[in-house]
């Protein structure tokens, strides 16, 4: 109420209570319209203070709300949201998350790894094997692979690998056992 005996509605971003002489903003993450303070944002939505609004905000992917009261956060490098998160989640070993889309986690593939947090995908090394996951085995003694090794190839009779780790075979010199 007012000095005068009339009654005064609050500015929209303010709420009452009944017999309060003043309005009060309205806090982040609660509804105040028609001059009352209404109901919480639930996990996922937010609203910021001083805000008229009949409904939360979704919080939106590629992006995530911790806190009722603030505007989303771009989920950092290495990370990557659905719609409603209130965290990030981070690429696990064997995906990635390219910095423009944080929206979600992109699988390596065949003959690439990545390990966690990765940014992008790398290819498999000579002499390894890469099954799409965050694991790069060596190949053993005797076997070799090419890049985008996805497994072992065993050397033939006349030729040799070296030290498992070949990206070749090399033929025997000649005279040389196998």
């Amino acid at each position: 109420p007012d000095p005068t005996g009339g009654e005064t509605a609050c500015a929209n971003g303010y709420y009452s209570l009944a017999g309060a002489y003043t309005c009060l903003p309205c806090p982040g993450g609660k509804i105040c319209q028609a001059n009352s303070l209404g109901a919480a944002c639930t996990a996922g939505y937010y609203l910021l203070p001083l805000t008229y609004a009949a409904s939360c905000s979704s919080c939106t992917t590629g992006n995530y709300c911790p806190d009722l009261d603030h505007g989303p956060i771009v989920c950092p490098d290495g990370t990557y949201s659905d719609n409603l998160a209130t965290v990030c989640t981070i690429c696990e070993a064997g995906s990635y998350c390219p910095t423009t889309l944080k929206a979600a986690k992109t699988s390596c593939g065949s003959g690439k790894y990545s390990f966690t947090g990765a940014l992008a995908f790398s290819n498999c090394p000579d002499g390894f094997t890469c099954d799409g996951s965050g694991t790069v085995p060596a190949c053993s003694a005797g076997t070799y692979s090419n890049s985008f090794g996805t497994s072992c190839t065993t050397c033939q009779a006349g030729y040799y690998c070296h030290n498992g780790n070949s990206s070749t075979r090399a033929l025997f010199p000649s005279g040389s056992l196998s």
